[in-house]
């Protein structure tokens, strides 16, 4: 350059220029020396520009006319204008930060160090700054939140340091006033995007969505979607007529200008809304998209689609909610429903299974969800059916149909997915989605599978290459959240190819990279570069140089091809079977480690290479990246789903060894890791499992023990789940030592919370805590439950023995650790039913249940408006029972004991007619153990046993449920019933105990 002059002088005379006209000149000679050339950029930030820079920011605006206070009260929101010569100093000094940032992953650290971001961040509000200044900052964060995500270990660390200096109260207001803003020129359109931009990248954390949907900013996005609704002419006349009939015609949005991103805006509320109900709701509830898609019937008998409709009712192939369509739904074609029912909506309400609570999710295994627990709120599918669907449903299907837009179409399905998962869809729409839906995700999946391989050596990408990568990445993920309960959409992404898809693309994100990071740029003078050492953090020294665009792709393909795989393993045996001999597993084992090789079959490993050594490359920089926390959590419910086949326990599972690796999470920093894997831990140590006494070799009851302690319920549950897997006929030793390493005070309180229940109500009623915070509360309030039953189950397990000595010395083992009284008490008060009265004394929060004489309902007692009544659960039930039935398994000392407890008796006599056939069952199971005779010693026992069910009205009841409409009930009780009227000639026969539930 001919101008060009030396850095140190041109950097005085930008701090020492006389005025702001001499200081832009400098300003403008600087950024033509720097943008485009990243050696130049590297030069600056040795010689300290970016303390410079920063420093003129946090100068404070002129006091003139033409200054900030005078344009605050005039100039309109977004609108340009020529800007005063402090605020052309600042736009300079903004565009070169953007500039500097745009460099890469290696200028974070000079940015950082000398504070970048709270300075960039004051000029993003619209009200006191001009529209010139808020773009360009948006650019300078947009360019951090890039580079940010191009960091080779600290990926996850910088941007969750911008997302908590970006999602603050006051920058969430601004950021809602842009989205807000009703100018039309472009530079407020492109504003807009990069908001939406922001927020989908940076907005990970359920605080920052529960923030930004409580700010208004989930609204302000809902609006931009609706604008699009009427810039697509979908507005229906009627709606129009409506809403001016009734004076609200000024809730229909303006059409979208041009330059508005629709993807961008999708993209944005589906992150917000992703895994709420809640959030969800609100988007559904929004006055502009309420108002644009009103749910109204719509009547056209002469429409040939209405006809067509009315076909399909009349030869049996419409059922459900298909002839209350709204008027959207006539913009989609006829869908004729032909597949079995049984098998359409396994999870629907209006196709009932004999798995129809939140209580019996364990008929395929447990729900992948964050902790392996079970909400009822957040459902599958199939909401209310008197609720009426609301026209953004079907609006969204018809935006994936008709756009041309590939990136429009992934978006769409993926704010469709958390509308499908949170239950606001009727009970007919799975089969819609099986049609219209999941076909168009595998067809985009195969036609970007090639875009993976693109561009291997780049060190940037063009925006075509990135928009591909983007939409080939978040297509696995959208179509892995429709599946993931479903049975029947498993089936059918599987006949549309997904599972092969998927496991390639696994494969292809561990194809080694030929350039990991970028090169640093040729200088003809190398002495005076100063590369970045220990101190990374110095405002003159560049950082680390980070991973070039594909690494950071694959990385990110692998997450997603992950979750797919886990999605389609869910249910089904012969998946998994299929994905086993797919050969990804050693792909997915190298997820499970952060600093990944090369995938290896277990015959073609090295005999002389030990499990877990790891080679030590270049600089520190592998060939197939660095696994973030993200890949290693998707890898372990992989495991945990592939592990629930017996087959590949045995076989594939443990030749690949995922019991090391699995074991080393276990010790994570991350605590949703260490949730994660200890999920899979809960699989390892079945009794059938050839891992679980290499695991107890590896110390793992102690990790587990001392995870049953945790604060965090989610490792708590899982931690409790797996030492309940770990006890079942395990030896007496074994068996001792958890229980001791758990303690017995600790695992009496994990399963009594009467307490807890009482604060909780109390502080509901007290603070008056809704929507949001009170769904907190009662998930809260269900996850101590699951963790109770669990508690219940491991007592259960640990009890449960085949030799009947042995039983009976373990089970004095446990009266004597535990108290016998107080266990008896504890399984009696999970059997009432609680009436919580937040202002009475504690003494009044219980009462009995059915069978007790002492529920709310009766003589003597009152429920006031401010109490709650507390039923008990059906798994609760369930889970006493079985340890009732497995101590009565033993010898007639231990039944003599149960029949002596009549409160506890009266309590399980009101549960014989649960709508639950699980109770009814164990129920049946319980009294033919409590009656049965172990020879001629005990025949004086039993008959005095069976005296006093017969007096608590047992055989009566019992005789009932031999007419109950479940077969397994009937014969169950038939069975009772024969063997307490002693009528069975089978005279030592050992007493039905159930091991597992």
């Amino acid at each position: 350059m001919a101008n060009s002059q030396n850095p140190p002088a041109l950097l005085w005379q930008i701090q020492n220029a006389r005025n702001h006209v001499e200081q832009i000149g400098r300003l403008r000679q600087l950024k033509d020396e720097v943008i485009g050339d990243v050696r130049g950029k590297e030069k600056w930030v040795n010689h300290g520009i970016l303390q410079s820079l920063v420093h003129l920011l946090q100068q404070k605006p002129t006091e003139s006319p033409s200054g900030l206070e005078t344009k605050e009260a005039d100039v309109p929101i977004g609108q340009t204008m020529d800007l005063p010569d402090d605020d052309r100093v600042r736009l300079l000094a903004l565009q070169l930060i953007a500039s500097f940032a745009k460099g890469g992953p290696s200028f974070l650290s000079p940015l950082n160090a000398v504070g970048v971001v709270p300075v960039v961040l004051t000029y993003i509000c619209p009200l006191k700054n001009p529209a010139q200044l808020v773009l360009t900052s948006l650019r300078a964060l947009s360019n951090m939140t890039e580079a940010a995500s191009l960091s080779s270990k600290t990926s996850t660390e910088d941007t969750a340091v911008l997302a908590k200096a970006l999602f603050v109260p006051r920058y969430i207001e601004s950021l809602c006033a842009i989205l807000d803003a009703e100018s039309t020129s472009p530079t407020v359109q492109e504003q807009k995007c990069l908001v939406a931009s922001l927020i989908s990248r940076l907005c990970k954390e359920p605080r920052f969505q529960d923030m930004l949907a409580d700010a208004g900013v989930l609204d302000a996005l809902a609006t931009l979607l609706a604008s699009f609704v009427v810039a697509r002419g979908e507005v229906l006349p009627f709606t129009l007529d409506t809403l001016e009939r009734e004076g609200l015609d000024a809730a229909i949005p303006q059409a979208t200008p041009q330059g508005l991103s629709l993807a961008l805006i999708l993209e944005a509320i589906s992150v917000i809304i992703a895994d709420s109900r809640f959030r969800t709701g609100l988007l559904l509830c929004s006055p502009a998209i309420m108002a644009v898609l009103i749910s109204s019937e719509f009547q056209e008998r002469n429409s040939q689609i209405s006809r067509t409709w009315e076909l399909l009712k009349k030869s049996g192939l419409a059922h459900g909610r298909s002839v209350d369509r709204s008027a959207i739904d006539y913009l989609l074609p006829p869908v004729p429903v032909t597949t079995p029912r049984f098998l359409l909506s396994q999870h629907h309400p209006s196709f009932p299974s004999k798995v129809v609570s939140w209580e019996t999710p364990a008929k395929h295994g447990r729900v992948a969800t964050k902790f392996t627990t079970v909400d009822r709120e957040w459902s599958v599918g199939g909401g209310d059916i008197d609720e009426p669907e609301s026209p953004l449903i079907p609006w969204l299907i018809h935006l994936m149909r008709s756009s041309t837009n590939d990136h429009e179409k992934v978006m769409a399905a993926s704010v469709l997915a958390s509308v499908f998962k949170g239950g606001f869809t009727s009970p007919d729409r799975e089969f819609s989605l099986s049609v219209l839906v999941l076909p168009v995700l595998c067809q985009i999946l195969k036609d970007y599978q090639t875009e993976s391989g693109k561009n291997l050596d780049a060190t940037f990408v063009d925006s075509e290459t990135a928009t591909a990568w983007a939409i080939l990445e978040r297509t696995p993920a959208v179509l892995a959240r429709f599946i993931a309960d479903s049975v029947f959409l498993q089936q059918v992404a599987h006949d549309s190819g997904a599972l092969k898809l998927a496991c390639k693309l696994l494969k292809d994100a561990y194809a080694p990279s030929v350039i990991q990071s970028p090169p640093r740029p040729w200088t003809p003078n190398p002495e005076e570069r100063r590369d970045f050492g220990e101190d990374g953090f110095s405002a003159c020294q560049l950082g680390p140089p980070g991973q070039v665009p594909v690494c950071a792709h694959k990385i990110r393909m692998r997450e997603s091809s992950i979750k797919l795989i886990t999605s389609l393993a869910t249910f089904k045996e012969e998946f998994r079977k299929e994905i086993v001999g797919q050969d990804i597993l050693p792909s997915v084992v190298e997820s499970l480690s952060e600093t990944p090789q090369k995938p290896t079959p277990p015959k073609e490993k090295s005999k002389t290479q030990e499990d877990g050594a790891v080679p030590i490359h270049p600089a520190g920089h592998s060939p197939y990246g660095h696994n973030p926390t993200s890949v290693l959590i998707a890898a372990c419910h992989a495991v945990r789903t592939l592990a629930r086949s017996v087959s590949n326990l045995r076989t594939a599972l443990d030749d690949n060894c995922v019991a090391i690796p699995i074991f080393k999470l276990l010790k994570h920093v991350d605590i949703d890791v260490k949730v994660a894997a200890c999920s899979v831990v809960c699989n390892l140590l079945t009794e059938s499992s050839p891992m679980r006494d290499p695991l107890i070799k590896a110390g793992v009851i102690g990790v587990l023990c001392l995870y049953a302690r945790s604060d965090n319920a989610g490792l708590r549950l899982n931690s409790l789940w797996a030492l309940k897997h770990l006890v079942q006929m395990a030896d007496r030793d074994i068996k001792r030592q958890c229980l001791e390493e758990l303690g017995p005070g600790w695992l009496i309180q994990l399963i009594c919370d009467d307490t807890e229940d009482e604060a909780l109500h109390a502080r509901v009623h007290a603070q008056g805590i809704t929507g949001k915070e009170f769904d907190e509360v009662r998930k809260a309030r269900e996850a101590d439950l699951v963790i109770q039953e669990q508690g219940i189950d491991f007592i259960r397990n640990l009890i449960s023995i085949p030799q009947q000595p042995s039983q009976a010395d373990m089970v004095d083992y446990v009266f004597s650790e535990l108290g016998q009284d107080r266990l008896f008490d504890i399984l009696a008060s999970k059997l009432r039913v609680k009436v919580l009265r937040p202002f009475a004394r504690r003494q009044s929060s219980s009462s009995g249940t059915p069978g007790g004489g002492e529920g709310p309902g009766a003589p003597g007692r009152s429920v006031s408006i401010d109490s709650r009544v507390l039923y008990p659960q059906s798994k609760i039930i369930v889970a006493v029972i079985y340890l009732l039935t497995h101590i009565a398994a033993g010898i007639p000392r231990h039944r003599q004991l149960v029949v002596a407890q009549p409160e506890l008796l009266k309590l399980l006599a009101g549960h014989f007619n649960n709508k639950d056939v699980d109770v009814r069952r164990s129920l049946c199971h319980l009294l033919k153990n409590l009656v049965w005779c172990d020879g001629s010693d005990d025949m004086l026992g039993r008959d005095l046993r069976v005296r006093a069910l017969k007096d608590l009205g047992f055989l009566q009841k019992l005789e009932g449920l031999e007419h109950d409409a479940e077969l397994d009930v009937r014969e169950r009780a038939k069975e009772a019933v024969s063997t307490i009227k002693g009528e069975e000639e089978d005279a030592l026969r050992v007493p039905h105990g159930r091991v597992d539930c």
